[in-house]
């Protein structure tokens, strides 16, 4: 979808483990921070559309994939694939070949989920975070006796 949201802002790229992503890119302006805005269920970048031109109007830079499955990302049969520790490891292969060190991310729904685990599992690569609809979501449950 990243081809109808936003075709000139539309890329694609095959990340470590051989799968291909496709991706809206806005490139940032004046030094200003990226935005990896991660979708949510039943999504895809469509969902963030009206944001590529108010982050290329105000200069922020802006990465919003199709995630696994969705758009114009491939869509594994296998569901191992869709581990969110997997799912993590290929939006910062979308980073690196982006040559973006940090981001402001942006989850929605169960995107959020998806961008919890990546900054729980790559911290240095995120400024701040920002999550619509749903929580911070930790790997570590904790019971409480009352």
């Amino acid at each position: 979808m990243a081809s109808i949201a936003a075709p000139q802002h539309s890329k694609s790229t095959i990340v470590s483990d051989g799968t291909r992503y496709g991706y809206i890119n806005v490139p940032p302006q004046d030094n200003k921070p990226t935005l990896l805005f991660v979708h949510g269920y039943p999504s895809s970048s469509y969902h963030w559309h009206k944001q590529v031109s108010q982050c290329q109007a105000s200069g922020y830079g802006m990465i919003a994939p199709d995630l696994l499955g969705y758009g114009d990302t491939d869509k594994p049969r296998n569901i191992e694939a869709y581990d969110n520790t997997i799912i993590a490891r290929q939006l910062i292969d979308i980073l690196d070949h982006e040559n973006v060190d940090t981001v402001i991310g942006v989850g929605h729904d169960w995107g959020s989920t998806v961008l919890s685990t990546t900054a729980r599992l790559f911290t240095n690569r995120f400024e701040k975070l920002i999550f619509l609809s749903r929580a911070y979501v930790s790997s570590q449950v904790r019971i409480f006796h009352l």
